[in-house]
């Protein structure tokens, strides 16, 4: 992992890059939420070393966002599913990351959307129904990560 300042130093030399922060699912919670989706067979599961929740996909350079600090760990829960372009999402409840959110905005984090819709995504190349049901499980976010967006980001492919 980079040290601030070689970030800094790296993002003032491309200013092409933009900023990409995100928040990591602990171990257990990554577990539980995977072994549930299997159990309901949804097909096309993203890797569960995958799963986190953007907060900030910033096309413009804004490192300083690595600076906030999120009272860690942040605990949510699934509040709903919705499919994006061909991603299946769990809608995940959001008081503190929308906070975090706020505050990359303040920051000068640029949005390619209107709204914040914390969310984790489940599944690729998805097509057909949401499931009827939610996971009952907590999901303990234990990790805030500020990186260079990457532009060609994937999924990549279950092992």
């Amino acid at each position: 992992m980079k040290t601030f300042s070689e970030y800094l130093a790296e993002a003032e030399k491309n200013e092409k890059s933009g900023t990409y922060a995100s928040m990591q699912p602990n171990q257990s919670s990554r577990k539980k939420l995977h072994d549930w989706l299997e159990k309901q067979e949804v097909p096309n599961l993203v890797a569960p070393e995958e799963y986190h929740v953007t907060i900030a996909y910033s096309r413009k350079p804004v490192p300083q966002i690595a600076k906030i600090e999120p009272n860690l760990p942040i605990k949510v829960k699934p509040i709903g599913w919705e499919v994006f372009g061909d991603l299946l999402v769990l809608k995940v409840s959001d008081k503190d990351l929308s906070k975090i959110f706020d505050k990359t905005r303040e920051m000068g984090a640029t949005f390619d959307y209107p709204e914040f819709i914390p969310h984790i995504s489940v599944a690729k190349d998805y097509k057909g129904a949401v499931p009827n049901t939610l996971p009952k499980i907590t999901i303990t976010l234990d990790e805030y990560r500020v990186e260079e967006l990457d532009l060609d980001f994937s999924y990549t492919e279950e092992k």
